[in-house]
């Protein structure tokens, strides 16, 4: 030990370090007394909250959702009247969840909600909770949020709130608990599904009602229609000034349609003229669905390809509709307008109409069930549309004991000194299985003396989603056969697979248009589409060598769709070669549109941009703007615009680098049957009409104003004189015409409903609706307790379509208005029982049927 006067004895540096330690000791001393103190910290707390909570059985209102629940639930209570709800009996019985598996020895639970199949779970030991979703986060269980008592777990009621999708409400005044989830429960789904299943019966029973209303047609005098459109072009090239006329006409005569388009060109070094395009079309004949002369087109099979016809005739016996397999098609619009095409939504094809009008969609894979929808843009900034369904198989199988006729023949549009002619009958065996029979002309690129030969063919539904077609073409050289099968019977996959064998003189490899002289051949295509991804591949291998393809495309959103495209050939006597392409499509806008277009070859590259600006409705000006380079050629800019002048005068100006082209033209569209008619609606059907009031007290009636009239998928409003005017309506087919009775007075409605009717090319109907002065009803439903909350009252009127749905009131009243005279049922719709419908008749000259009564048994 040292005393005062042992340390005087020490010597001073001794004594420095002396001191050192000590203060060192102290140091480390102080910080561990302050580590200690803070550890210590939180077991004091805990021990100062962990004082016993006693839970005790107490019975509450449950309610979930807006038609479950229990008046006398038993819940668990602590000393602050804070409900715990049993964990299992709540997700498996009260929230409908599956799977649910709960171990009270390792405090913890899971679940798994339908249809989502996202798994919740909760862990008392680890003190989290959470679910399998990808964006979801763990959260924290506190002290007491978790109990076990009576061997069974326990959750707080606000703790469900931040587990699962749902809210909860306790309410300390009327001892309640309600749990509302964000998400269907079983039974919610159940009745949704039965309403909708209603509700698809209700729109079936109305399109068979419909279907078997009378169609009306258009006066029988004739309609005739000109359109003609004079251009003056003046270029910076040799050809210098130009002056273009062309005259379309189209009549209605017998029924059908003949269209034809003549065209003059006068220069200082040429001048022509030409018959570019005539037809003569007659559909729905007593014996026959199609009659056409003029320019036509024979059909597109696995042997022989479709040909363009000049002076040809083509009468088939029933409708064709576009089959699965090889999607081609040939169509007539106004010239110069561009045609853009979309697969199921996908941009695959840019075109331009020529001077006749006529377009040409080449061959591209199709399955059943597939769309392709045209987009018309034409030269003076209209656009219409045009959709194509693709049918379930092959398109050639009959119904059982059918039979189908065909006859073609016309000379080539290419080359008229060469001809085709094909005639054909065709028979349904059974449901899966028609047979077909041809004799064929076919045009031969040698010149040779050809004469006719036989080709045969069965189309085979093996099961549904399995098509098989084989064609056989019978010649003096030998027997040339093919066969093509596609499977869709995969969720969102589709197969086809082609072969084909050819003998050496076959007639088939001397025609116009074949690319491939190989006798041997096949393909393989497959296609997906996943949401707002798609995909085609495919292998074609033949004598000549082999090719492989790859695209995928991607919508991105609505207004962006990006594509890429990798392609690889390998011929047999040459090298191999390949690219590939990336093409983005930007909407930015209904009128703006911006298309980029990168493509690497083995020799090459290539870039290029287009932004087009299309003319808004009512618009007077449109453009687009290109550009182009690539590693071989000089960089390529274009620009096109457009602006219309007047009504009838259109103005337009092409550059391509330093040649310029200026054009102005003069357009207009004479009609027999219609005033004011759009010239890019020209061999249209058109509707027009007035609509007037009821008569008054005093016998007098009144033109209405923006009353909206539709005719399909079209709208106008009436002016101030009642009067409207639609056109541009599509021809030989059922379009429905009707008022909308939201634009009319609630004391107004019109006695009929809608009308059909079936236009025909230039041909106008006048539809003028009869309106009467409204009436209603209203009841009282009687034991409107025995039906669910959700009830309402369908009102349909006599041939079963639905008028209204309306509200019943939980006292059983409910109010019909905006009816008409006549007979009605009334249906009980989500009532949750069945009850039989009550027949009500209105009678003629009332205004309002009171006192409505309805007894449920």
């Amino acid at each position: 030990m040292l005393t005062a006067q042992s340390f005087n004895n020490v010597p001073a540096d001794a004594a420095l370090g002396l001191l050192k330690q000590a203060h060192s000791a102290l140091l480390c001393a102080t910080v561990l007394l302050i580590t200690i103190l803070l550890l210590s910290a939180p077991s004091i707390a805990h021990a100062e909250e962990a004082e016993p909570m006693s839970y005790y059985e107490s019975f509450v209102l449950l309610r979930i959702g807006r038609s479950r629940g229990d008046s006398f639930y038993r819940v668990m209570m602590d000393d602050d009247e804070t409900p715990y709800l049993e964990v299992t009996d709540i997700l498996s019985h009260w929230l409908e969840f599956k799977q649910v598996e709960c171990n009270p020895d390792r405090m913890y639970c899971q679940a798994v909600m339908y249809p989502s199949n996202k798994v919740f779970w909760l862990d008392g030991q680890e003190m989290q909770l959470g679910d399998s979703g990808e964006q979801s986060k763990q959260k924290t269980l506190f002290q007491r949020d978790l109990i076990l008592k009576e061997g069974k777990l326990w959750l707080k009621h606000d703790v469900f709130e931040k587990w699962l999708p749902l809210y909860s409400v306790w309410s300390l005044k009327y001892y309640s608990i309600a749990l509302q989830p964000y998400y269907l429960t079983a039974d919610q789904r159940k009745k949704e599904r039965a309403t909708n299943r209603q509700r698809e019966g209700q729109r079936k029973k109305q399109a068979e009602l419909l279907d078997q209303r009378t169609v009306f047609l258009p006066d029988h005098h004739p309609s005739i229609e000109t359109r003609h459109q004079i251009n003056l072009q003046k270029s910076t090239d040799e050809e210098g000034q130009i002056l273009h006329s062309q005259v379309d006409l189209s009549a209605d005569i017998y029924r059908g349609n003949f269209l034809l388009s003549a065209q003059a060109a006068e220069s200082e070094l040429l001048s022509t003229s030409e018959l570019s395009f005539w037809r003569y079309q007659k559909l729905n004949g007593k014996r026959y669905y199609l009659f056409d002369a003029g320019y036509t087109n024979s059909n597109s099979d696995l042997l022989i390809s479709s040909f363009n016809l000049k002076n040809g005739v083509r009468i088939d016996q029933i409708k064709k509709h576009k089959g699965a397999g090889k999607f081609e098609h040939i169509g007539h619009t106004i010239s110069g307008s561009e045609v853009d095409v979309y697969h199921n939504g996908f941009l695959i094809l840019s075109t331009v109409a020529d001077s006749s009008g006529r377009y040409q969609i080449p061959a591209t894979f199709s399955a059943g069930g597939d769309n392709f929808t045209l987009r018309f843009y034409h030269p003076d900034g209209s656009e219409t549309n045009e959709t194509i369904r693709i049918a379930p198989d092959n398109s050639k199988i009959l119904k059982p004991k059918q039979w189908d006729h065909q006859l073609i023949f016309g000379q080539l549009s290419q080359n008229t000194q060469q001809s085709y002619g094909q005639i054909t009958s065709r028979y349904g065996v059974n449901q899966s299985i028609s047979l077909g029979a041809h004799l064929v002309s076919l045009p031969r690129l040698s010149g040779t003396e050809k004469s006719p030969t036989t080709k045969l063919d069965l189309a085979w539904r093996i099961v549904d989603g399995i098509n098989l077609l084989t064609e056989s073409y019978v010649h003096s050289e030998g027997l040339d056969w093919s066969s093509q099968m596609d499977i869709v019977m995969f969720n969102r996959h589709n197969l086809q697979i082609i072969v084909g064998f050819f003998s050496d003189q076959s007639p088939l490899l001397e025609t116009p248009g074949v690319a491939d002289n190989s006798r041997k051949r096949g393909s393989f295509i497959h296609s997906m589409q996943l949401g707002r991804w798609r995909t085609l591949e495919s292998i074609r291998s033949s004598e000549s060598g082999t090719q492989l393809s790859w695209k995928l495309d991607r919508r991105i959103n609505r207004l962006m769709n990006l594509s890429s495209q990798a392609d690889y050939n390998q011929p047999v006597d040459s090298d191999n070669s390949y690219s590939i392409t990336l093409e983005n499509t930007t909407d930015f806008s209904e009128t703006l549109n911006l298309g980029v277009k990168l493509n690497s070859s083995k020799l090459s590259y290539q870039a290029s941009g287009l932004l087009r600006k299309k003319a808004a409705p009512g618009g007077k000006i449109s453009f687009a703007v290109g550009y182009s380079m690539s590693k071989v050629e000089d960089p390529l800019y274009s620009l096109s615009a457009t602006w219309k002048i007047a009504k009838n005068v259109h103005s337009s100006i092409s550059a391509l680098n330093d040649s310029v082209v200026v054009n102005i033209s003069w357009r207009n569209i004479w009609a027999s049957n219609v005033k004011r008619k759009p010239w890019q609606d020209f061999s249209t059907g058109s509707v027009v009409g007035t609509v007037m009031s009821p008569k008054d007290e005093n016998g007098d009636r009144q033109p209405l104003e923006d009353v909206s009239i539709w005719a399909g998928s079209k709208k106008a409003l009436t002016d101030q004189n009642g009067r409207y005017q639609i056109t541009g309506l599509p021809p030989d087919q059922k379009i429905q015409l009707r008022t909308d009775p939201n634009t009319l007075d609630a004391t107004i409605a019109p006695i009929e409903k809608s009308k059909l009717v079936r236009l025909r090319p230039g041909s106008s109907y006048e539809y003028s609706p009869e309106l009467t002065w409204t009436a209603g009803m209203d009841g009282v439903v009687f034991n409107r307790n025995k039906l669910s909350i959700d009830a309402k009252i369908q009102v349909l009127d006599e041939s079963g379509t639905p008028v209204q749905i309306v509200t019943l009131e939980e006292d059983g009243f409910f109010l019909a208005e905006s009816l008409t005279p006549g007979k009605y049922t009334l249906v009980i719709v989500n009532g949750g029982l069945t009850t039989p419908p009550l027949e009500i008749t209105i009678p003629e000259n009332t205004d309002w049927l009171p006192s409505v009564e309805w007894h449920l048994d």
